[in-house]
């Protein structure tokens, strides 16, 4: 079974730059000319565009779930 990251919720403003910080670092990455990921612990190898797709899609399930 893959593990994930998971966390508790800490301080509003602390968590939401943390947040932001992390997805800029992820559209950077992509942004390289030759980027190079790392196996997803369900899906394996994907290029950047399922990448992108991927982490869209958990997003709004996340912002959908909690109705933002």
């Amino acid at each position: 079974m893959a593990a994930f990251q998971q966390t508790k919720p800490g301080e509003w403003e602390a968590d939401r730059r943390s947040w932001n910080a992390a997805l800029t670092r992820f559209v950077l990455h992509g942004r390289q000319e030759k980027p190079d990921w790392r196996p997803h612990p369900a899906f394996g190898a994907l290029p950047t565009w399922e990448w992108g797709r991927l982490l869209y899609r958990h997003i709004d399930h996340h912002l959908r779930q909690f109705g933002v």
